[in-house]
C-alpha cells in the first residue's frame, strides 16, 4: 500500500526545489504519491512546484492552488479529502514541512517501526523526526521499540491512514497553530502511541520564532486566535472530526 506525502508551501520556492525534492527522493521507497498545495504563494512558488514535478517521477504529483492563505490545517484537510475520495490503496500519510530536512530512509524506517509495534500489540500513532524540541532528559523512552514516546509529537509526521479513517480531519482553529496539539490529543485518548524515530532527527532550517517578518507576525496573531479556541475544544474532547465539523474558528 502506498504512502501519500502532503505538504503546504507559500513563499519558500528554494526549499521546495531542494528540501522537498530531496525528502521525496530519499524516502527509501518510491511507492509514493504527493499532494502539494501552494497556499497563497506567488508565481515563484508555482514554478517551484512545477520543478518538483519534473524531478520526482515516476512518483505522481497532485498540485493544488489556493489564491490566498486559507490556513495550514484547512489546506491539509483539503488534501486529505482529495486522497480519501480519489487515491486507492493508501497505507500511510506523511505530513511534511518544506523547511524540515529529513534523513535518507526516513519513510522506509518509519514503516518498519510501525510493523514492529503492531507485532508488539501496540497501536502506532504519529511517527515524528525530532527537530530539536524533544527534551530527552524529560520524556519517556520505550525500550521495546527503542524510541522516545512523549505525549505529543510535532514537526513532520508519518501515520497510518487508518488513523485518519478512525479519527477524521484536523481541527481548523485559525490559519496557524494548535491543530497539531489537538490531533495528538485525539490519538492519545484513542490508545495510539506517538513517538520520535530514534536515529532520524531532522533539521529545521526555516525556524522564524522571535523574528519580525510580516509572516511571523501573522503566525503570532493566528496563534492567539487558536489558543482561545483550543481551550474550548480540549473541554469538548471530540473523538472524531468529520468534514462538516472541522471549522471551529468560524463559530
Amino acid at each position: 500500500m502506498k504512502t501519500v506525502i502532503i505538504f503546504n508551501t507559500i513563499n519558500r520556492p528554494e526549499m521546495v526545489k531542494t528540501t522537498m525534492v530531496n525528502n521525496i527522493l530519499n524516502a527509501g521507497t518510491s511507492d509514493i504519491e504527493i499532494c502539494v498545495t501552494n497556499n497563497g504563494g506567488p508565481d515563484a512558488t508555482i514554478r517551484a512546484i512545477r520543478f518538483l514535478k519534473e524531478k520526482v517521477p515516476p512518483r505522481k504529483v497532485h498540485a493544488f492552488f489556493n489564491p490566498e492563505n486559507v490556513g495550514n490545517s484547512a489546506s491539509l484537510n483539503q488534501m486529505l479529502k482529495f486522497i480519501d475520495e480519489n487515491i486507492p490503496d493508501v497505507g500511510y500519510i506523511a505530513k511534511l514541512d518544506d523547511d524540515i530536512e529529513l534523513k535518507p530512509g526516513w519513510l522506509s524506517e518509519a514503516k518498519k517501526k510501525f510493523n514492529q509495534m503492531r507485532k508488539l500489540s501496540m497501536l502506532p500513532g504519529l511517527c515524528g523526526f525530532n527537530w530539536g524540541n524533544l527534551k530527552k532528559d524529560r520524556e519517556p523512552f520505550n525500550t521495546k521499540i527503542q524510541c522516545y514516546t512523549p505525549a505529543r509529537v510535532f514537526g513532520s509526521w508519518v501515520f497510518p491512514f487508518e488513523i485518519f479513517k478512525k479519527l477524521g480531519y484536523f481541527v481548523e482553529l485559525s490559519k496557524y497553530g494548535l491543530w497539531d496539539s489537538e490531533f495528538n490529543n485525539r490519538l492519545l485518548t484513542s490508545g495510539f502511541v506517538n513517538f520520535y524515530l530514534e536515529g532520524y532527527d531532522s533539521n529545521h532550517i526555516g525556524a522564524d520564532a522571535g523574528t519580525h517578518s510580516d509572516y511571523r507576525h501573522m503566525k503570532n496573531e493566528e496563534l492567539k486566535k487558536a489558543s482561545r479556541l483550543y481551550e474550548k475544544i480540549i473541554t469538548i474532547r471530540p473523538s472524531r472530526i468529520d468534514w462538516d465539523k472541522r471549522k471551529f474558528w468560524e463559530k
